[in-house]
């Protein structure tokens, strides 16, 4: 199966906003994950506090490997993904939802490229479970030397992520939506 660098990396913040997603050790969020033809449920732990971007940030854990994120002033900051480490790290959400511009290194699968980003920010409903949700949609662009990566995550507040797509020039490479969680 062909893993994804994103695959749960933006599920919890530090402490702001508080009301956005919630955070504690030991939060867990399960997910039905889409990649190719597998379809599989992942669990996803907040293990522990670590630093990230200069802050205090946390490290969650799933099947599919961590990720170490952390609120900076009001922008969530994701370092480490499953499948990549971003120097800077790259902006997955901002509290002014103002479009945030990236530029840096993005490492994954032992080779590192000079990569630009933007993040843009959107209100948008969602169905989950037959009703529908107010969310915030965030998309962050990443342009590579050889291709364009387009993440979609769509945020629900006191809940986190609902729902994120990974596509890669256009393709879907893995999306996951919430079936339970934060608990």
């Amino acid at each position: 199966m062909k893993r994804a660098w994103m695959a749960l990396w933006i599920l919890a913040g530090c402490s702001k906003p508080p009301d956005l997603i919630p955070l504690e050790v030991g939060t867990v969020w399960t997910y039905n994950v889409r990649s190719g033809f597998e379809n599989f449920v992942e669990p996803v732990k907040v293990v522990r506090t670590v630093p990230v971007a200069g802050v205090d940030g946390v490290e969650l854990a799933g099947a599919l490997g961590t990720s170490r994120i952390g609120w900076r002033k009001d922008v969530l900051f994701c370092e480490v993904s499953s499948n990549a480490k971003f120097n800077p790290p790259i902006p997955i959400y901002a509290v002014d939802q103002k479009d945030r511009k990236w530029g840096g290194l993005l490492e994954s699968m032992g080779k590192t490229q000079k990569c630009t980003g933007r993040l843009k920010h959107e209100k948008a409903k969602l169905q989950i479970s037959g009703r529908s949700v107010s969310v915030t949609l965030t998309t962050m662009t990443i342009t590579t030397p050889r291709t364009v990566i387009e993440l979609k995550t769509w945020l629900q507040p006191g809940t986190g992520i609902v729902q994120q797509e990974q596509r890669t020039a256009g393709k879907l490479d893995v999306s996951i939506q919430l079936l339970d969680g934060p608990s």
